[in-house]
């Protein structure tokens, strides 16, 4: 009891922090865990936390990350695959690879760290928040680098749903199936994806959808080769030649062939999809209790430049190859 009573204190104010952001989501379009990351670090910068609250923070940072995305291996529908042909899901995985390398080399370019650099790959390149999130597990990033890629994937995405569109009209003619692929490719949530496309049509809207999950697909391979490159690179410096996965990638792949398989109640994967929101909602307040607010100030605009012109690259790629 005693144990558990060290948690309380954190978890209450975790706790609070989501629910405003949660309220917040409605009314601003940087989204729920951008602002439970902004809120935790305003509240870091005034209020000087005492020790009481810092095992609830510490809990929901690293174990309830874990959970997150574990969880998330539950939502991801591989028979989405065979509605799409393969020229297409060539042309995604393409676009991934130039998100993520050309973030490396902008970042390199601009005196960014090459694990912040691939934050912003990744972000740009999959799924945002939750590549990051799964990511920086792996590569064990710095807190500040996790709330920096995050926010500005956030609102590169939010500016996206507005410009995106603009940017069509005026570079780009091809049908709705294509300009479907190119949103879907390249927006970074779901959300954003979701507004983007419906906004310039209900096909284009449902098309791009499916490609957005195709790419949300790519986040378990991505994330296995990671661990891979990550522990390669690490055993070279140790010179230990052992290779672990993280425990939350084999509990991820796990889910994601139960729910494949028909081996989960549908009832039961709402629920985990609820379950790995919030533990992803509570995990982001925690990283932005724990992080300083000067270091966005500093280095936030650097960050979102290399965000934009790798984003710029995906779309002008993307138009390319469907031209």
């Amino acid at each position: 009891m005693n144990s558990s009573k060290k948690y309380i204190n954190g978890l209450l104010l975790i706790s609070l922090i989501v629910s405003i952001s949660i309220f917040l989501s409605s009314y601003l379009y940087i989204g729920s865990i951008s602002s439970a990351i902004i809120l935790g670090m305003i509240i870091n910068y005034f209020f000087n936390l005492d020790k009481s609250f810092r095992d609830g923070i510490n809990f929901s940072e690293k174990k309830l990350l874990s959970v997150a995305i574990v969880f998330m291996g539950a939502s991801l529908n591989l028979s989405i695959l065979s509605a799409i042909g393969t020229k297409v899901i060539f042309i995604i995985i393409l676009i991934i690879i130039v998100a993520i390398f050309s973030s490396l080399i902008i970042g390199r370019i601009f005196n960014l760290s090459s694990s912040l650099s691939l934050l912003i790959g990744l972000g740009n390149g999959i799924c945002g928040s939750s590549a990051i999130a799964g990511a920086s597990s792996i590569i064990k990033s710095k807190k500040d680098d996790v709330a920096l890629s995050i926010s500005a994937i956030n609102l590169l995405g939010t500016l996206g749903i507005f410009l995106l569109p603009l940017s069509i009209n005026t570079f780009f003619s091809g049908d709705f199936n294509n300009i479907g692929i190119i949103i879907g490719s390249t927006i970074q949530a779901v959300g954003q994806v979701t507004a983007t496309g419906f906004m310039m049509g209900n096909d284009v809207g449902e098309f791009a959808v499916i490609i957005k999950m195709i790419r949300i697909l790519m986040l378990g391979p991505i994330l296995i080769l990671i661990t891979f490159f990550y522990s390669l690179s690490t055993s070279k410096s140790s010179k230990s030649k052992s290779f672990i996965f993280p425990p939350f990638i084999i509990g991820f792949t796990l889910f994601v062939i139960a729910a494949n398989f028909n081996f989960i109640p549908i009832f039961l994967l709402s629920i985990l999809k609820i379950l790995s929101k919030y533990a992803l909602l509570f995990a982001m307040a925690g990283i932005g209790l724990n992080i300083s607010l000067k270091s966005m100030i500093y280095k936030g605009p650097k960050v979102f430049l290399v965000a934009l012109l790798s984003f710029s690259l995906q779309i002008a790629l993307s138009m390319y190859l469907l031209s």
